[in-house]
């Protein structure tokens, strides 16, 4: 399937590939020949490319995958390293293609239809794969606080309807997941704190200023390099021109270089709330 899509769809001839793991999504790492036949790509990037082919859900709602791609584009043009779809060979930056249901059998001919896009690899580790050191988590809690306010110039009308089960308004609903909770009193405590938040925090909802967040800062959507010699950041949450590079001092070891994985960003629940729960949540990968 990758293969046949990648020349198909984009005019590369793979070496090899790998599928990474994703939640919803299939996602796979591609390297390619650098000979190709894609009259819009000047050349072919030596750091490969991701095959990106969305679930069956959100394939039917391409208005999603175009605002997603607009935030992260959006993001980019702020100097933040977010991933960049490369046009296949009509043009396009994504395409439905029809997938067959068991890949392993040529002889299927049930199928479903899937968007695929493909996008620029963005070379680091992951979170979860470097030292998780107090620095760091400090530079993780400045970057996502230039992409919150770097975000608050971001509209795309998508957004104005879209409700994220992830987004804080939802919190109540968790109560019918926490019979999960096998220890009694954590059960009890939990609960306790849904329904505080229920009655306090939520009537108070209307009264916050809208805003537009990533909505998954985790281990898994934030990259890093390693990065030995000093290097020096220039940073600035109040120019809207200002790059953003997160930089470690010569006693450290890394550097945040990128943001992936777009798909829960929502611009539904209030700013303020929002942004310190976007805060927490980095806080909570600590632990």
């Amino acid at each position: 399937m990758v293969s046949n899509l990648m020349s198909r769809l984009y005019g590369m001839d793979v070496i090899n590939w790998e599928e990474l793991v994703s939640y919803d999504d299939r996602n796979f790492l591609v390297s390619v020949h650098k000979e190709h036949k894609n009259p819009h790509l000047d050349s072919v990037d030596p750091n490969g490319y991701l095959l990106k082919v969305f679930n069956l859900r959100d394939s039917q709602i391409p208005q999603y995958i175009d605002a997603l791609y607009a935030m992260t584009d959006f993001i980019r043009q702020k100097k933040v390293p977010t991933p960049e779809r490369i046009p296949n060979l009509d043009g396009k930056f994504f395409s439905l293609q029809k997938i067959y249901t068991d890949l392993d059998n040529p002889s299927c001919t049930e199928y479903r239809e899937y968007i695929v896009v493909l996008q620029t690899f963005i070379p680091g580790s992951t979170l979860d794969k470097v030292p998780l050191t107090p620095p760091l988590f400090y530079k993780c809690g400045k970057f996502t606080g230039f992409i919150d306010k770097a975000l608050k110039d971001f509209y795309h009308s998508y957004y104005e309807n879209h409700q994220s089960i992830w987004s804080m308004e939802f919190i109540p609903k968790l109560k019918d997941f926490t019979f999960a909770i096998e220890d009694q009193k954590k059960h009890q405590v939990v609960n306790e704190v849904i329904d505080a938040y229920k009655w306090q925090i939520l009537p108070l909802f209307p009264e916050f200023q809208k805003g537009q967040i990533h909505g998954d800062m985790n281990l898994l959507n934030i990259l890093a390099q390693e990065k030995p010699s000093l290097t020096v950041s220039t940073t600035s949450t109040t120019d809207n021109n200002s790059s953003y590079c997160v930089t470690e001092d010569k006693d450290r070891d890394y550097i945040l270089c990128g943001i992936i994985d777009f798909a829960d960003a929502t611009h539904s629940c209030p700013k303020r709330v929002e942004y310190n729960g976007e805060l927490c949540v980095g806080i909570c990968l600590r632990q």
